[in-house]
């Protein structure tokens, strides 16, 4: 873990939302401190209007929608405007569960799970930008 970076093409992609001035959020399952230390390690710390975090707590955790819609009331928008970045089924299903339309971007260790409940897919963060994803 002490060399992970960010995926390919999550910079760009991240910027280009910047520029359209669309607000980010993440919704996670892990700890509040893993997100920010992996999140600053990565060099995307910065941007984003919510983070909600599981903390160990299985009743938040995905596949329960519970902390994508805590994040959709704390950023003040509607689920139907919302498009979730999701890598495995677990996380697909609480963002289908919370009304947000789910594009899936599988990593290394789920790009053999079945993804297919996503409403679009790509394989990378380079095949896509948020231009593209507003008329999604």
């Amino acid at each position: 873990m002490e060399s992970l970076t960010s995926r390919p093409g999550i910079r760009r992609f991240l910027d280009g939302i910047d520029t359209l001035g669309v607000a980010r959020g993440i919704v996670s399952n892990s700890s509040s401190d893993w997100v920010k230390h992996y999140s600053r390690q990565c060099g995307v710390a910065d941007g984003w209007r919510t983070v909600q975090c599981a903390n160990g707590n299985p009743e938040r955790a995905k596949p329960n929608p519970h902390l994508y819609s805590e994040a959709i009331g704390r950023m003040g928008v509607d689920a139907r405007a919302v498009i979730a970045f999701e890598d495995s089924p677990t996380g697909i299903r609480a963002a289908k569960h919370a009304g947000i339309r789910c594009v899936a971007v599988p990593n290394e260790m789920t790009a053999r799970l079945d993804l297919s409940r996503a409403d679009l897919r790509f394989e990378s963060f380079e095949q896509v930008t948020p231009q593209q994803l507003l008329e999604f």
